[in-house]
């Protein structure tokens, strides 16, 4: 399993200072706009969207006829790309925490469990995403699979923007109410997701013939 892993990780290392890039870039940005809330979830879209490559990769270069030909089994295959995907999720989550904590003293003045909350959603967020995306890789392939990511991440973008725009305030103040029930929620969500989502794409891959 860790080698599987490892890999992909070779693989992203390029993509690794990309993303460094992208998080300088962003932070300026944030400073500059004042919108330092905003990076959490960069960063989680962006947890999303780079283990792609790693299935752009794989089938480009037939690695999965490779892999199949030795004495690895198809769902140790699997396990290891869900394992990739919490694994950079995991690093969007530090990399969020520092710097929405740094932002937060000189930014947008944000407590700790405000910066907290924020991070934990977003997050679980793009598990959810994650989660949604995968078995339609494996069915579909990387490419036509980068194409429904833009809808799955959209989705959620779109109904923030109405909900903010055109919900009544009476809905929004109950909405806020109960906000800090939501990371618990999500959890439940993302983790009983992840579960289905892996025996889905479990299931596509042992029918697949490469």
């Amino acid at each position: 399993m860790k080698p599987l892993i490892l890999k992909d990780l070779y693989m992203l290392q390029k993509a690794f200072k990309m993303i460094l890039v992208l998080i300088v870039f962003y932070v300026v940005i944030f400073l500059l706009t004042g919108a330092g809330d905003a990076l959490a979830m960069v960063l989680a879209i962006l947890a999303v969207t780079f283990p792609i490559s790693t299935f752009t990769y794989d089938e480009a270069n037939k690695w999965d006829r490779y892999a199949l030909s030795g004495p690895l089994e198809r769902k140790d295959i699997v396990c290891a790309k869900y394992l990739l995907c919490l694994l950079l999720m995991g690093f969007a989550l530090i990399f969020g925490l520092l710097g929405m904590t740094v932002m937060g003293f000189f930014l947008t003045s944000r407590t700790l469990p405000e910066i907290l909350l924020i991070e934990s959603i977003s997050v679980l967020l793009g598990l959810l995403g994650q989660a949604i995306i995968l078995p339609f890789i494996y069915k579909l392939g990387a490419e036509r699979g980068r194409m429904l990511l833009i809808a799955v991440l959209m989705i959620p973008i779109l109904c923030v923007i109405l909900y903010s725009r055109f919900a009544p305030a009476a809905l929004q103040l109950f909405v806020a109410s109960y906000l800090r029930y939501l990371p618990l929620a999500l959890v439940f969500m993302a983790a009983a997701g992840y579960v289905v989502s892996y025996r889905i794409s479990l299931r596509i891959y042992m029918g697949k013939d490469f």
